[in-house]
C-alpha cells in the first residue's frame, strides 16, 4: 500500500527510483539512475513551437508531475492521466466546436471519436510516431530472443550469450501503429481516469513519448 509521506522525506528520492540503473552500451559499464538522468529524460519529451500554449502549458503540468516521480514513485499514473488529458483536449481544439457538433450527430464523442477522425483525416502518419519506427527492431530483437531461449531448452544450457545485434530487423515496417492507437489509447486513459490501478512507470513514459508525437504531428504546419 502507497503511504503519506512523512515530512522528513518529502525531499528524499523515492527508494523504488534508486534500483533503475543506467547501461552504457560503448563501455558496458552501468551505473545508478541519478536525479539529472531523470531530468534530462523529462526535459526531452517537448512539443513544437506550433502547438498552441495553452496546450504547452497542460503538458508541462503532466511533464512537472512526472519530474516528481523521483520523490514520489506513485505519481506515476497521476503524470500520466495528466498526459492523456492534454492529448484530449489538444484533439478537441484542433478538431474545433463544429466538427465535435458533427461527431455529436453521429453519436460520436470522446477521445476515441477524436482519434478515429485525426487518422480519417490524415493529419497523423504511423511515420509521426518514434514508436513506430523503434517496432521493427523491438520485434526482431523479441524474436532472437525468443529463439536463443528455445535453443537454451534443446540443448540444455543454463545460460547463453545474447547478442541483439544478430537479430535480423526487416526492412519494410508493417507495423500498423495508427490501428493500435485508435483500439487502445481512449482504454489506457479511462483505466487511470477511473479509477483502474495501474504503476507500470515504462508505459508512462511511452504515454508521454506518444502525446507529444501525436500533438506535434495535428499541429504540423502543413494541417493548416
Amino acid at each position: 500500500m502507497e503511504e503519506f509521506a512523512g515530512l522528513e522525506s518529502v525531499m528524499q528520492p523515492d527508494e523504488r527510483m534508486l534500483h533503475y540503473v543506467l547501461h552504457d552500451p560503448v563501455t558496458g559499464e552501468s551505473r545508478p539512475q541519478e536525479l539529472k538522468d531523470h531530468y534530462e529524460s523529462v526535459a526531452s519529451l517537448v512539443l513544437d513551437e506550433s502547438v498552441p500554449d495553452d496546450i504547452c502549458n497542460l503538458f508541462n503540468i503532466a511533464r512537472n508531475v512526472l519530474l516528481y516521480t523521483w520523490y514520489e514513485y506513485s505519481f506515476f499514473p497521476v503524470a500520466a492521466l495528466q498526459a492523456f488529458t492534454t492529448l484530449e483536449y489538444a484533439l478537441r481544439e484542433r478538431l474545433g466546436e463544429n466538427v465535435i457538433a458533427e461527431l455529436k450527430k453521429q453519436r460520436k464523442r470522446g477521445l476515441y471519436a477524436y482519434i478515429e477522425y485525426t487518422i480519417g483525416q490524415g493529419w497523423i502518419r504511423n511515420e509521426d510516431f518514434s514508436a513506430w519506427h523503434r517496432a521493427p527492431m523491438l520485434r526482431a530483437r523479441d524474436e532472437y530472443l525468443f529463439e536463443k531461449i528455445r535453443e537454451m531448452d534443446e540443448k540444455g544450457l543454463d545460460s547463453m550469450e545474447i547478442e541483439y545485434d544478430d537479430a535480423d530487423v526487416p526492412i519494410t515496417n508493417t507495423v500498423d501503429y495508427l490501428a493500435i492507437l485508435l483500439r487502445t489509447v481512449n482504454k489506457i486513459r479511462n483505466w487511470h481516469a477511473h479509477g483502474k490501478y495501474i504503476l507500470h512507470p515504462p508505459s508512462v513514459w511511452h504515454t508521454f513519448e506518444m502525446c507529444a508525437d501525436f500533438i506535434n504531428a495535428i499541429y504540423r504546419s502543413d494541417n493548416d
